[in-house]
Order: structure tokens, then C-alpha cells, then sequence
């Protein structure tokens, strides 16, 4: 059963998120980058996409995690969240060219303190 998780719980999801697009880096067109996936650099370490964000901080790598794990119903909110402050899937608009990490991490912080100011 899916519940809705607390805005509280959503926005320190989104703030742990945010704080690892910083150290990490912006990517996009992937959850992370697969290069350096590829040549054997750690998951946890390598620039990511808002959605790879998002699973990084909530599952220690940026990957849903597999079909016999349990999901989030938190991931799932802070996602649709993310999508709902940017009016589109958030992986399009992620994706779309020319966008910067600084834009990726204003939507991270904006739907946050959107989530804490309705949770209040």
C-alpha cells in the first residue's frame, strides 16, 4: 500500500539530495554519469541527474533499487514534487539542454521550503 509521506520527511530527502548534486556534480541524460560508471569510479561519486539525486540520498547510490527490494514511497513523493515545482517530468526537464547544476539545485531548495512552509 502507498501512503503520502509527511512534507517534512519529503524536504529532508530533498535537502540530503541537494547536498549530494553539490559534492558530486550535475549530469544529465542518465541518473549518473555512465562513463565514469563505466571505467570504475564509485556510484556514489560521480555527477548525477536530479532523479539519481534523489536515489542517492535516499539508497546510497543513484539506482532504484531491485525488483525484490522495497521502494520509498518518500523517493516517489520528493519526485513527483521535484516535477510539480517544474511543471514537467522532472528527468525532461533535467535533461533539457543547457541546464545548469545551479538551476537543479534552486528547484531542490525551492520545493523543500514549499513542502516545510505547508507541513508547518
Amino acid at each position: 500500500m502507498t501512503t503520502t509521506p509527511p512534507g517534512n520527511e519529503v524536504a529532508e530527502l530533498l535537502a540530503k539530495a541537494e547536498a549530494h548534486l553539490l559534492r558530486v556534480g550535475h549530469h544529465r541524460g542518465y541518473l549518473y554519469d555512465e562513463d565514469r560508471a563505466d571505467n570504475g569510479d564509485d556510484l556514489a561519486d560521480i555527477p548525477v541527474c536530479s532523479v539519481g539525486a534523489v536515489l542517492a540520498a535516499a539508497y546510497g547510490r543513484p539506482r532504484y533499487p531491485s525488483l525484490y527490494a522495497e521502494r520509498s514511497d518518500v523517493v516517489d513523493a520528493a519526485i513527483t514534487a521535484l516535477a510539480a515545482t517544474v511543471g514537467e517530468p522532472i528527468h525532461v526537464w533535467n535533461d533539457a539542454k543547457g541546464r545548469q547544476k545551479r538551476q537543479v539545485l534552486k528547484v531542490f531548495r525551492d520545493t523543500a521550503a514549499g513542502l516545510k512552509a505547508v507541513a508547518v
